[in-house]
């Protein structure tokens, strides 16, 4: 009874305001209901009672993780590292780092995590991960072969590892991999995603489309995959249909700069100049940098 256990904490700390344990507990209930600021609230203040409660900074930086506040959870498992150096707080930190696009430090931390426990196949996979950050393909691939000699029917590693062969232009090689991830898990929507990308680089425009709406069918608020099936319309010719994949592309996440540029671009081959210099505007305020030159060239 999470509620009712809540309560009685509260009652706890009313009748001892620095009562730490009480504090604690209640902010990992508070975790486990998913009230992460609740939780990063009574985490913090167990903290201020006692600066060196370190386990009260791990756990506070896996709810800030939860919340999308990564420089705040590195700085908390930074905190918790000096005492307890292990592996789990390494990789904490190093995807939190990885997510600040830090892929520098997370490697140093991954390569950390790897001293401790060198048969997990998850830390050289998301090694592997940091280094296409990097693009270190070629380091990126060792890793993912790493991996793999660990964990041979994973089909995340596999998607992962034909990323680094795209960024060397191996497209054959990728999409090899690709379709044995497939095979290995036909319901996980992302090698589709990739395999679209890796099709789309070889002109096979068509294909490409059929896995981008099967990646949109196993994930229907696959934004990322609304607009590429947008740019296949467009290059099949289907105009109608790729305003539309663009502009729910844009439902779905609506500071999406990309989505919001290729619609101009769409409009503008109906001639909506209005409709489109409006879109290449909004994309230029969104951070996209190709909009600059074509509102210059075509939004006089």
């Amino acid at each position: 009874d999470y509620k009712g256990a809540i309560q009685d904490y509260s009652s706890a700390i009313e009748l001892k305001s620095d009562y730490i344990e009480a504090y604690f507990y209640r902010g990992y209930i508070k975790d486990v209901l998913e009230d992460y600021d609740g939780a990063i609230k009574d985490y913090t203040k167990a903290i201020k009672i006692n600066p060196d409660y370190l386990q009260a900074y791990h756990n506070r930086a896996t709810a800030k993780d939860k919340i999308g506040d990564f420089s705040g959870a590195v700085e908390d498992y930074s905190k918790a590292i000096l005492s307890k150096p292990d592996y789990f707080t390494y990789m904490h930190r190093a995807n939190a780092q990885y997510e600040l696009k830090d892929y520098e430090g997370a490697i140093r931390d991954y390569d950390k995590a790897i001293e401790v426990n060198p048969s997990d196949a998850e830390v050289y996979s998301l090694r592997g991960n940091a280094k296409n950050g990097l693009k270190d393909y070629a380091g990126a691939i060792k890793d993912f072969e790493k991996a793999l000699d660990l964990k041979p029917d994973d089909a995340k590693i596999y998607n992962r590892k034909a990323q680094a062969e795209m960024g060397m232009n191996d497209f054959k090689a990728a999409l090899h991999d690709l379709n044995y991830a497939i095979e290995l898990k036909w319901d996980y929507e992302e090698p589709y995603f990739s395999r679209g990308l890796a099709r789309n680089e070889l002109e096979d425009y068509s294909l490409a489309l059929n896995d981008f709406n099967k990646a949109i069918e196993l994930k229907p608020d696959f934004f990322q995959a609304f607009n590429l099936r947008g740019e296949m319309k467009g290059k099949l010719n289907d105009y109608n249909g790729e305003l539309l994949d663009y502009n729910k592309a844009i439902e779905l996440k609506p500071d999406y700069a990309v989505a919001y540029y290729n619609r101009g671009i769409s409009k503008t081959r109906t001639n909506e100049k209005e409709g489109a210099c409006a879109d290449f505007n909004k994309a230029l305020k969104l951070g996209s940098p190709k909009a600059e030159g074509i509102i210059k060239d075509y939004c006089k």
